[in-house]
């Protein structure tokens, strides 16, 4: 990663550590919910304990797609070319400025979810390389204007930075 902007390397290392700390409680509420699932003696006879049985393996059903979502992230973390680019693409860290003058900050990486990381004093939103935004600044770079559709209506943005 020497060919990593050092900001960048910190903030992509914060991402990781977030992810790997998302992972570990996964995987201890994960045996917390598996530990309820167990029928000790005789099957539960009446209903709430049917559905508090039924109820806790669901949620295991759900935590254990989430610990795959979250374990792929990470391989593909390992995956993307951190290196400086002059083009949007996974791994790239973008400012782009709104039309009422604001700025955003965006890092472009695997398992992506808005989460906010700071550098010095700057917060940057984390974002899948599918997300919506992404999809509309790809392959863009330094000036150019694109219209990203939010809820609130269109927003036209420009891209001032590219890392």
């Amino acid at each position: 990663m020497s060919d990593v902007p050092p900001g960048k390397h910190a903030m992509v290392m914060r991402w990781r550590a977030h992810l790997e700390e998302t992972l570990a409680t996964l995987e201890r509420t994960l045996g917390a919910a598996r530990s309820r699932m167990d029928v000790v003696g005789e099957r539960p006879t009446n209903r709430g304990e049917r559905a508090e049985v039924t109820s806790q393996g669901y949620l295991a059903d759900g935590l254990g797609r989430r610990i795959e979502e979250v374990r792929t992230a990470l391989a593909l973390l390992e995956e993307v070319n951190l290196a400086a680019s002059d083009r949007i693409r996974a791994g790239s860290l973008v400012a782009v400025e709104e039309a009422d003058g604001g700025m955003r900050w965006l890092l472009v990486l695997p398992g992506g979810d808005g989460t906010r990381v700071w550098d010095e004093d700057r917060a940057v939103s984390v974002v899948p390389p599918g997300s919506p935004w992404v999809r509309a600044l790809r392959d863009r770079g330094v000036g150019d204007e694109v219209s990203i559709e939010r809820a609130t209506g269109p927003v036209t943005v420009r891209v001032t930075s590219v890392t």
